[in-house]
């Protein structure tokens, strides 16, 4: 085979080669605008599921605090309330 035709023959190759790649990246361009569509959905989603976070982390904080021992407190009204 001359250089010419083998060269001919290279350049046919590659250029089949690149249809072929162009084609697959048209077939993966929906899904990956979906994939992207979907990954600002999210992150939007992440945004406002941290301010909610930050919203309760706050009224929690406000909130007066319950006694850490509930049972001493019980014991101690009943106690309160029983006639002596």
């Amino acid at each position: 085979m001359s250089t010419a035709k083998y060269l001919n023959a290279l350049y046919k190759n590659q250029e089949l080669e690149l249809k072929i790649s162009n084609s697959k990246l048209k077939e993966a361009e929906p899904e990956t605008q979906a994939l992207r569509k979907e990954l600002l959905m999210l992150n939007s989603q992440l945004s406002t599921m941290r301010e909610e976070k930050e919203r309760c982390k706050l009224e929690l904080q406000k909130s007066p605090r319950e006694p850490e021992d509930k049972e001493k407190k019980k014991e101690s009204l009943l106690r309160n309330q029983l006639p002596q």
